[in-house]
């Protein structure tokens, strides 16, 4: 049987997925949109995989659906969807190898094709980095998110960037308790980034609901701290977190036991 043909392949159907497959299809090109997962949106619009009953709601942004209608609308034969499927190689002459839950194995083969997969976790391991209880950023939103399920009634939150501060809101909305936030960056550099992104407006005003809602629960900012070593037998049992100096490196003496 010979593979299916289209002027592009979309591997990736988040935020930047959607936005390529509506232009593309906008202007009468035939594009496929595949994703793993059951639904569009990638992880920042991920969507639960049934409706919570718990407190915790995360309102999707109109525009989800409406990205791809305005593109296709001109021809919807222009812009096929195919979810879950997991590409299983990408061979010469831009063939690819589909798995999906129509068919087994499916032939592919496209003009172009454009990898949206997103970003990588950036884990920076420590000693009990292992340990039961311990797990990234990602993973505990995917969890929040597409399971209604949280990690633990109690969180330790440790990283940099906007995700640490928009997780931790979305655990408290959710009913949960974060104990105390870690961030590697300081104070300057988050009025650094905010300055950066002047023009968006809408995301700042979001990052700082979230931290408003962590300085209304109380919960203890440290910046320039990272966990350097998580203690317990089977378990995650005891934090020990210390303070970085502005080349990165731990400051000596400076370790010291946090809440988890």
């Amino acid at each position: 049987m010979a593979p299916e043909a289209y002027d592009v392949v979309i591997i990736g159907a988040g935020p930047s997925g959607i936005g390529a497959a509506a232009v593309l299809a906008e202007y009468s090109m035939k594009v496929l949109l595949i994703d793993e997962n059951n639904q569009l949106g990638g992880q920042i619009w991920r969507k639960p995989a049934y409706q919570p009953t718990g407190r915790f709601r995360d309102p999707q942004p109109p525009g989800l659906q409406l990205d791809l209608s305005a593109g296709a609308g001109a021809n919807k034969n222009n812009l096929r969807i195919i979810t879950p499927a997991c590409v299983l190689g990408v061979f010469p002459e831009k063939h690819l190898l589909l798995s999906t839950s129509e068919e087994s194995v499916k032939e592919i083969k496209a003009r172009r094709i454009i990898f949206a997969t997103g970003a990588r976790e950036k884990v920076r391991p420590f000693k009990g980095w292992t340990l039961p209880g311990v797990m990234t950023l990602g993973a505990a939103q995917i969890l929040l998110k597409y399971y209604g399920v949280l990690a633990s009634s109690k969180i330790l939150i440790a990283g940099a960037g906007p995700l640490v501060y928009l997780l931790s809101s979305q655990i408290i909305g959710a009913g949960g308790k974060v104990t105390t936030v870690l961030d590697r960056s300081s104070s300057a550099t988050m009025l650094n980034a905010m300055w950066v992104m002047a023009g968006q407006l809408p995301k700042i005003g979001e990052g700082l609901l979230a931290i408003g809602r962590l300085i209304k629960k109380r919960v203890p900012i440290k910046h320039r701290m990272q966990v350097v070593e998580v203690k317990g037998k089977d378990k995650l049992q005891e934090v020990i977190a210390a303070k970085i100096a502005p080349d990165g490196t731990t400051v000596p003496g400076s370790q010291q036991r946090t809440p988890r």
